[in-house]
């Protein structure tokens, strides 16, 4: 059994843990600590929205970021995207895929609405002539 104490500890050495990645943030930046409240105005900021009233302050959490480009920096060349066929092959295989589905699924469903042959002997299904009964 804990008593107080071992609680304590335990409690200490749970520590939340922030990771971010993008084009805002500074890379293989550590920061020792930070507060949680602060996240929002930060979120806020990389959003483009202003925040609500809140405990948290961007200053705090500011080092995180890259610094922004001023009117004496040079801003970097935009970049050329160039075209991706990724739209188009997507769009291509989805198609495909539905059509694949659909030709299956109809294809079973007709096979088993067909009338079974399989169970009747050749003799069946043959005409019966008068002068085959013997009567």
């Amino acid at each position: 059994m804990l008593g107080n104490h071992g609680f304590d500890n335990t409690l200490r050495s749970m520590q939340p843990v922030f990771v971010a990645r993008g084009p805002a943030f500074r890379q293989n930046y550590i920061k020792t600590s930070m507060r949680s409240v602060d996240l929002y105005p930060l979120m806020c900021h990389i959003l483009s929205t202003p925040p609500l009233p809140n405990n948290g302050s961007l200053l705090n959490v500011q080092d995180l970021l890259y610094p922004e480009p001023t009117a004496a920096t040079p801003s970097p060349s935009p970049r050329v995207h160039e075209h991706s066929y990724a739209p188009v092959v997507g769009s291509f295989l989805g198609v495909a895929m539905v059509l694949g589905f659909l030709f299956f699924y109809i294809r079973q469903v007709t096979i088993k609405q067909l009338p079974s042959l399989k169970h009747r002997s050749r003799e069946m299904s043959q005409p019966l002539l008068q002068e085959d009964l013997h009567l």
